[in-house]
């Protein structure tokens, strides 16, 4: 919409002769230039955007998923299914005399935290 209403402005004053051929030709291009790189940041913002509601809803289930374990004392299945996607144990390395296990826990909604035994 503001772009046609500044070519319809910069073709007005084309034909009032207020500026030349050359001149309107350099500004339509860099209007459609403009007009192009808007274009393409917004659909980059919508997808961001779309990408933050994802997440925020994530998080809003992650939390009352969460909510009802606040007081636990100790992990049962049914708590580790609702909580945790998949944990991966490494094979030991031997690193300086000791036995290093790198153990990744892949949490649902938050993604993997990684801890060396």
């Amino acid at each position: 919409m503001v772009t046609e209403n500044l070519y319809a402005k910069l073709y007005e004053d084309l034909t009032r002769e207020l500026i030349t051929e050359k001149r309107f030709q350099m500004l339509s291009a860099r209007f459609d230039s403009e007009q192009e790189e808007l274009t393409a940041k917004i659909k980059e913002l919508e997808k961001s955007a779309i990408a933050d509601k994802e997440q925020l809803s994530s998080i809003e289930h992650f939390a009352e998923q969460i909510s009802g374990y606040a007081g636990i004392t100790e992990l049962n299945f049914k708590i580790i299914n609702q909580l945790i996607e998949k944990i991966l144990v490494s094979e030991p390395v031997e690193v300086d005399g000791q036995k290093i296990q790198r153990l990744t826990i892949h949490y649902k909604f938050i993604g993997a935290l990684e801890t060396l035994e």
